[in-house]
């Protein structure tokens, strides 16, 4: 048996900006907040591990790209700072 599943059909783009959402609740202001219910855009989909699209959704919605370390090190570079 292999280390590693046979691959399957990826997006290859999970993102916020490729998912839809649905109010979870009543309507605005009742604080349910909203829910997936499909992705879009599968211009990049093909086959692939899965794995490689739960790493691409970890670093994009939990904001874990570069981005995020630029800002980690901006907020504490006067702990960063060699005196």
């Amino acid at each position: 048996m292999s280390e590693y599943p046979l691959p399957g059909v990826c997006h290859n783009d999970l993102a916020p900006n490729n998912t839809v959402y649905s109010r979870n609740g009543a309507g605005p202001g009742d604080g349910a907040g909203l829910r997936p219910v499909a992705f879009i855009d599968w211009d990049l989909a093909g086959p692939g591990r899965r794995i490689h699209d739960v790493a691409h959704v970890c670093w994009q919605y939990l904001g874990l790209g570069p981005r995020a370390a630029f800002e980690w090190v901006a907020a504490h570079r006067s702990e960063l700072e060699v005196s």
